[in-house]
């Protein structure tokens, strides 16, 4: 099977580009979430595939088969730096795996085009805008080339990038169930770390909840957090054993009205 390779000419006066070097201090992030990138683009096309739409969108098989795509640097060559790598999947010997025969060439396909977008500030993959930020600054010219037996198969050619610049996300309220995982008892930092639907919340709290969660760590939880960006702020913390309703919307906007009246005729003005 004929290799997918892809070459990354970088121009500017980034650490290590006069002397021709790939310096691993400036450009080790940028790779990393490279890396990231084409295996996250592969994980989609994937499960686009697939019959079933819930296949791997908590993990499990489709997760390992992403990671089994690589990048591996081959050459560095001339010019301010040229980069050769090969984008090729690490499966066992005598594996069958026919839906993935051609992942390399299309995940790398499509990540160069989301390379052009970000790039010249349209958003299209949040994982690729990252790889451009981690970008060392003095980096004026990127050229990106797909190619499959030394013929060109894809090019992308960008100077001065324009990352999208996206408006933060509205704080949003997140009910979780599952178990309380770890505790931080630092007196400026309290912190709470819960586990649930296969993910871990790490969440600033207070002491009193921190106090609160040690008393429940041996029993199934209900929490309540606000997420702001990456943010997490525990709100409450409850046994699952302990049953209760939220109150219904008319009660909610009484109680609005009654405490919070005078605050929200001020915001409509």
């Amino acid at each position: 099977m004929q290799e997918t390779q892809l070459h990354i000419h970088w121009d500017g006066t980034a650490p290590g580009l006069a002397e021709h070097r790939l310096s691993l201090d400036a450009f080790g992030p940028a790779l990393t979430a490279l890396l990231a990138a084409v295996r996250r683009i592969a994980s989609g096309l994937v499960r686009d595939a697939s019959d079933d739409p819930n296949y791997g969108r908590k993990g499990g098989r489709l997760a390992e088969r992403a990671r089994l795509l690589d990048l591996e640097l081959t050459t560095i060559g001339e010019g301010s730096l040229e980069l050769g790598a090969v984008c090729r999947m690490r499966v066992e010997p005598g594996a069958n795996m026919p839906l993935l025969e051609d992942l390399p060439e299309r995940a790398t396909r499509r990540l160069l085009t989301a390379i052009e977008a970000e790039g010249r500030g349209r958003a299209e993959n949040a994982l690729v805008r990252r790889y451009l930020s981690r970008l060392p600054s003095g980096i004026h010219g990127q050229r990106y080339e797909l190619r499959r037996n030394g013929a060109i198969l894809h090019e992308v050619s960008l100077g001065t990038m324009k990352l999208p610049e996206l408006p933060p996300a509205a704080p949003a309220l997140l009910e979780v169930k599952g178990a309380i995982v770890g505790l931080g008892f630092e007196f400026d930092a309290p912190e709470v770390r819960i586990s649930a639907d296969e993910r871990k919340y790490s969440c600033t709290a207070t002491m009193e909840q921190v106090e609160r969660a040690i008393e429940l760590r041996q029993e199934p939880v209900r929490a309540m957090i606000l997420r702001s960006g990456r943010a997490l702020k525990l709100l409450w913390i409850r046994p699952m054993r302990e049953s209760f309703t939220f109150a219904d919307p008319r009660a909610r906007k009484e109680y609005l009205l009654s405490h919070w009246e005078e605050l929200l005729k001020r915001l409509a003005q």
